[in-house]
């Protein structure tokens, strides 16, 4: 289950979309060469499931909040919780996806080579055939706040994505009664925005966990929002915390550098 797609220039990514038996999908981003394809992990995961699984725990709240604010653009921020916390989502289920897919095509001297992908995985833990549990994979992502360009890190935000999924099309006429939606949207947990500088040492910027009211503080965004992944090293002193693995770092680790040396495309651009 996959959603493919390149990236554009960042600005906002208008997506055709056409459906096959298969649940898949290929969209072709109008204003680019981008180009995304999708493929459905099942017909539907419970909301249920999300927030228990997926650790997207505050999924229902921040998929109202996402609705009323696109149909009340204008609203103040007390009138969008007030809206939203009286919004019926009238569905239970819905379908998500765990891969997407970029082709990085917005920056062509950084690019990567021509038949490589930048790829999100959203996948929760797991059993294979012989009962091993595989831990689940949420990873991190460069998200553009509205005024990002192709160079530099303003108007950009680290994130983690959660979720990645599309509202039920049964319901699409009436949450959005004037407007069609993205078709693919991300359920994602900030991190703090980037600083004025980078570390002298390295280069890299450092970020922590975006909390509010001792939560971590969550969104709903269209998935085109959504530049490349990212890298992020753990910050720790001279000595590693023995409890850190690779499946729970993001969680355990209080701050940590966003790296730009991944690859030539974030070396490029993240900057």
């Amino acid at each position: 289950m996959s959603v493919t797609r390149t990236r554009a220039s960042p600005s906002q990514y208008p997506v055709v979309a056409e459906t096959s038996e298969d649940v898949s999908v290929r969209a072709i981003a109008e204003r680019s060469s981008c180009f995304s394809e999708c493929r459905a992990y099942r017909m539907a995961v419970s909301i249920y499931r999300l927030e228990t699984d997926y650790g997207a725990s505050d999924f229902e709240t921040a998929l109202a909040t996402y609705i009323v604010r696109s149909n009340n653009p204008s609203a103040t921020a007390g009138a969008v919780r007030e809206l939203s916390s009286t919004l019926c989502l009238g569905f239970q289920k819905l379908p998500v996806y765990h891969k997407a897919k970029f082709w990085e095509d917005d920056f062509p001297r950084y690019r990567h080579a021509s038949d490589k992908y930048d790829v999100i995985h959203v996948t929760p833990a797991r059993q294979n055939k012989r009962k091993d549990v595989i831990p689940g994979r949420f990873d991190t992502v460069l998200v553009n706040v509205g005024t990002g360009g192709a160079v530099g890190v303003t108007g950009y935000r680290i994130a983690q994505v959660r979720a990645i999924f599309s509202i039920p099309k049964r319901r699409l006429r009436t949450l959005f009664p004037n407007h069609e939606p993205p078709q693919h949207l991300a359920y994602i947990e900030w991190f703090s925005p980037f600083g004025a500088r980078p570390e002298p040492n390295h280069g890299m910027y450092k970020v922590t966990r975006s909390m509010r009211n001792g939560k971590r503080e969550t969104a709903v965004i269209p998935l085109t929002d959504i530049r490349r992944s990212v890298h992020l090293h753990p910050a720790f002193g001279p000595i590693v915390p023995r409890d850190w693995s690779s499946s729970n770092v993001l969680d355990k680790c209080p701050k940590f550098f966003v790296s730009n040396f991944m690859d030539r495309h974030a070396y490029g651009t993240i900057m």
